[in-house]
């Protein structure tokens, strides 16, 4: 991409437009030259694709750029619970389970309940890297479960996931590979399963 054409089209919140400015656009001039290579538009935002139906409504918290965050009607452990049990219902395997509150427990710091499940199988996620190398560091799938602890959130829990579209975007995975809807949709499923009221 010629150094003189804009690094970012299209509309977007000052929020990403901020980010873009602070990270993106300084490792564009570090590599900008005339050899031809381009700088791809920004990514979909949470707002561009498909609303994953949450307890308080059907729209994503925050703007945060390919992460859809959901608010849960039970509690961090009934929440986890239920993530947990929806992967087995998808028929999926969970690979480790990630609790970053205990680690920073067992090194003498505090902080809110935090876990990230990662789950998954071959069959799915197989075809993703085959088409895009790269999605490996994505993959398998996350979903993150935390609860707030202080400030006017306090008590709320919520529960994060990666949007394909954003994974499609990132890795340039082919339009037509269709695990990447097979994929998003498990993980839609099992994040709106665990924040729904029971």
């Amino acid at each position: 991409m010629p150094c003189d054409k804009p690094l970012i089209e299209g509309k977007g919140s000052m929020r990403r437009t901020l980010w873009w400015l602070g990270v993106a656009a300084p490792i564009a001039v570090l590599g900008c030259s005339d050899t031809g290579d381009e700088i791809r538009e920004a990514p979909p935002s949470a707002t561009d694709s498909t609303t994953v139906a949450s307890t308080s409504g059907t729209t994503a918290f925050g703007d945060d750029v390919g992460l859809r965050v959901l608010v849960s009607a039970n509690s961090f452990e009934k929440t986890l619970a239920r993530a947990e049990a929806a992967v087995n219902d998808e028929g999926l395997v969970i690979i480790a389970r990630v609790d970053h509150s205990a680690a920073a427990t067992k090194a003498g710091l505090d902080l809110a309940p935090s876990t990230v499940l990662i789950f998954g199988r071959a069959e799915a996620g197989t075809p993703l890297i085959a088409a895009a190398p790269t999605a490996a560091i994505d993959l398998p799938a996350k979903l993150l479960v935390w609860q707030e602890l202080s400030g006017d959130a306090e008590g709320i829990v919520r529960v994060a996931f990666n949007e394909p579209a954003y994974l499609a975007w990132r890795h340039e995975i082919p339009a037509d590979t269709e695990s990447l809807d097979n994929v998003g949709a498990a993980v839609a499923r099992i994040a709106s399963q665990a924040v729904k009221p029971r």
